[in-house]
């Protein structure tokens, strides 16, 4: 079927409804298929990285796969399907390329390999690189490996940090930080370092640690992510408080979270950027663009096309500097940095669940306050005992229903705007006679200032018999012809007391002249 928007709609048996929208740009969807060698060897996809053929390495729960991209070729290192080469781990989850084709994987186990890329070869490096130090402690994992500009390699970890001298093989441990998840290098002299309990400035020489503030709250900010934007501002990802820009300079943070902005959840996994306009952060919900001119956030989730939408930690790569991919529970995903998804939609509000004193109205009941369903209702009058009723606002909007919010407003009794948010249901109670119109807004939860539907119904309570015209008449006529009576008793008994002064008059003046005087 295709709608009036040409959209085409597809009844998909057994999966359900699938919507071919034309306005959405393409995207590549990277997956691994069953007894195809030449796929990716695993879904879920915990690093990526592009080497300097301009090729692409992805690390997974089954290995490492290797992508040629001009011969459109994969292979596959380290998995379950490959011979044991010392190898009783396939879980991998940091990639680096250490010299122009030697790339060093690191995972689960405390495993450590060299990869060639040149000849195929695989190499155990744990016994290479061991610490000199008798009590320094393997990690259970390696989560992070980056190459210092002193062409030193990085390794973080479960237990700590060590760097590894590749001209020397010397093994440096630094032990007072562990739990790591991110490492960045600052400079010649200093790591950015993050890990469960924040972020932190790590000395390089004296191994001294400065732990960097990130929230007012006391308690630990666990950081997914590190993003260098410039020399001046850190992208930190968390988990659970959102994305976080710290300002090295002036010592400064600044918060984005559920609470004070559109981005679409609290957890941020990658933070990929091209230095300049475009960064996107993914999710476990999804992904958000981050816009830096107005410091908001555009999401792109599985409702508006999305098929992978729950991504991992650290696991994506700028390709070619014209590609962003993402690594998530079910592959990966590719896309032109500048992709923008349509901001303009069309949304149907509609009304529904008209409720009386918490009882569902049904149109044309005897006693009903409607005739028609209230969607289609134009004015809604209700009876002076009938002022406590509620009614539902939902849209109907394939685009991006979860990103439509609502407030409303009576006019008449409080002429301001409601606080926009998910609340579905208008509820109004005691509402005193008098004429009223409610308006309704959909409004986009990126941009609060973009409404996408607004529209009113006129609301009547009448007043009661004995407040109305009629009954104030009658009271004027009761109270006129109750006054009249009054005034007249009271003029008939002042006349009755004036003709009975005149009767004692009278017979006094009588009695007197009867009467003989005296002296």
């Amino acid at each position: 079927y295709i709608d009036s928007r040409r959209r085409i709609w597809m009844a998909n048996y057994p999966i359900g409804i699938t919507i071919r929208d034309d306005r959405y740009a393409p995207y590549k969807w990277i997956k691994h298929y069953i007894k195809n060698k030449q796929s990716l060897i695993n879904d879920y996809v915990n690093a990526i990285i592009e080497d300097s053929d301009g090729d692409l390495w992805f690390g997974t729960q089954n290995g490492i796969s290797l992508y040629r991209v001009e011969a459109d070729l994969w292979k596959s290192f380290l998995s379950s399907f490959n011979p044991p080469i010392e190898n009783k781990n396939h879980i991998f989850t940091t990639i680096c390329e250490i010299s122009p084709g030697i790339i060093w994987v690191g995972g689960h186990n405390s495993s450590l390999y060299e990869i060639n890329k040149k000849d195929q070869s695989v190499k155990f490096l744990n016994a290479v690189y061991s610490p000199q130090k008798r009590n320094a402690k393997y990690n259970k994992y390696v989560s992070v490996i980056i190459k210092g500009s002193d062409s030193c390699i990085w390794l973080g970890g479960y237990n700590n940090i060590k760097r590894l001298n590749l001209k020397s093989s010397e093994v440096r441990v630094y032990e007072n930080i562990n739990l790591v998840t991110s490492m960045v290098e600052k400079d010649a002299q200093a790591l950015w370092v993050g890990n469960s309990t924040g972020l932190y400035l790590l000395d390089k020489e004296s191994g001294e640690v400065k732990r960097i503030k990130l929230s007012n709250n006391p308690e630990p900010v666990c950081v997914n992510t590190i993003h260098r934007l410039n020399n001046d501002k850190l992208f930190i990802g968390t988990d659970g408080e959102g994305l976080i820009i710290y300002d090295v300079k002036k010592d400064s943070f600044t918060s984005y979270n559920r609470e004070n902005s559109s981005i679409i959840s609290d957890r941020i996994y990658t933070i990929l950027s091209d230095k300049d306009k475009h960064i996107m952060l993914s999710t476990e919900n999804g992904l958000s663009r981050y816009y830096p001119d107005n410091n908001s956030f555009h999401n792109w989730t599985k409702e508006r096309g999305l098929i992978a939408n729950s991504f991992n930690v650290n696991a994506g790569v700028l390709f070619r500097n014209k590609d962003f991919i993402f690594g998530s529970v079910d592959g990966a995903v590719e896309f032109d940095k500048s992709l923008e998804l349509p901001k303009n939609y069309v949304t149907d509000l509609i009304f529904s669940d008209f409720k009386v004193f918490y009882n569902t109205v049904v149109p044309g009941e005897p006693g009903a306050p409607l005739d028609v369903d209230i969607n289609e209702a134009k004015t809604i009058r209700l009876r002076y005992n009938q002022n406590i009723f509620s009614l539902e606002v939902s849209t109907i909007n394939y685009d991006y229903p979860s990103n439509v919010i609502h407030s409303w407003m009576l006019e008449g009794f409080y002429n301001e705007w409601s606080k926009p948010g998910n609340e579905k249901i208008i509820r109004l109670t005691n509402l005193n006679s008098g004429k009223y119109t409610l308006r309704v807004r959909a409004i986009s939860n990126e941009d609060q200032r973009t409404i996408v539907a607004e529209r009113s119904i006129d609301i009547i309570v009448d007043v009661p018999f004995w407040r109305s015209g009629w009954a104030l008449l009658i009271y004027a006529v009761l109270f006129l012809g109750i006054f009249a009576i009054l005034l007249h008793i009271y003029l008939l008994r002042k006349q009755k007391k004036v003709s009975d002064e005149k009767i004692d008059f009278f017979i006094h003046t009588a009695h007197d002249i009867r009467t003989p005087l005296t002296l």
